[in-house]
């Protein structure tokens, strides 16, 4: 009889262990940052952020203090964080429920705003948002008086794949992640439309769009942010690959 037992507990502990492992992520989401147009200064740069996002998961949105721990880092490995005081240590949330992403603000000092409307007053908790494709959220507000990068604000554009639906289409070409379109006619120039030919000096941005060199040596030269002036995604041109 006790073996018996014994046999049953192992295979509970079995199949909860697979069910873990095969666990699949409800949705991917790609976090980069974003120069709004509309702004006279820019927002904090960071290199993109990728999470899955898994029912029932949370991920944490807030300032980073200090280096976690080991410990802390298994424990919040979907927490996303920002080196910017003016966002606050729990400043929102971001999570994923029935193929859906949810965005809402915990309680911030500063604001959370989406698509340029704040979703709650000072210290209040906001409802739920809807996130879709290609969102603009921002975390707080510039401090004002400061020029240095951790007294910016963090403006975001959010790019949302969800591999389920993806997979079950077979003829969906789209790359988890990356959902800018490329140019429409891959042999001209983004900037001057003139034809592309052999031999030419090329630059092809991390977003896939292309440019003859000598149109975007002027932008290059200027930061290692690079901002593609077509789809304002950023990249960091001296990142490691």
């Amino acid at each position: 009889m006790s073996e018996a037992l014994v046999a049953t507990s192992e295979n509970k502990i079995t199949t909860s262990e697979k069910d873990y492992e095969t666990k699949v992520p409800v949705v991917s989401v790609r976090l980069v940052s974003y120069n709004d147009p509309g702004r006279s200064t820019t927002s904090l740069p960071f290199e993109p952020i990728e999470r899955n996002l898994v029912e029932g998961v949370v991920a944490k949105i807030g300032r980073q203090v200090n280096r976690p721990n080991n410990n802390a880092a298994q424990a919040s490995k979907e927490s996303i964080w920002f080196q910017s005081k003016v966002v606050s240590r729990s400043h929102a949330e971001i999570w994923a429920k029935d193929c859906q992403v949810y965005l809402r603000d915990v309680g911030s000092s500063s604001g959370t705003f989406l698509n340029r409307l704040r979703l709650s007053p000072s210290n209040k908790e906001s409802r739920p948002y809807p996130l879709k494709d290609g969102d603009i959220i921002q975390l707080g507000i510039d401090y004002q008086g400061k020029t240095q990068d951790i007294f910016k604000c963090v403006i975001i554009k959010i790019q949302i794949t969800n591999p389920l639906l993806s997979a079950s289409n077979p003829y969906s070409t789209s790359v988890p992640g990356i959902n800018e379109p490329v140019a429409k006619n891959s042999l001209d120039c983004c900037i001057c439309l003139c034809h592309i030919g052999p031999f030419q000096a090329l630059f092809i941005a991390p977003c896939s769009h292309c440019f003859h060199y000598k149109c975007i040596s002027v932008i290059l030269s200027s930061s290692d942010m690079f901002l593609c002036p077509i789809c304002r995604q950023v990249a960091n041109l001296k990142a490691s690959v």
